[in-house]
């Protein structure tokens, strides 16, 4: 969860509204997991 808040902190910081995150190895799950809790803040 601490790095979703992460990652959550530095799109809200940069003013991002949405965006296109990629991940790899333990990337892909955390991106995974913050699009099934902001679906609105990616683009897919």
């Amino acid at each position: 969860m601490e790095f979703l808040r992460a990652v959550d902190a530095v799109m809200r910081k940069a003013g991002v509204k949405r965006a296109v995150l990629a991940g790899h190895s333990m990337g892909t799950p955390i991106i995974r997991k913050y699009y099934k809790l902001f679906p609105r803040k990616l683009q897919v």
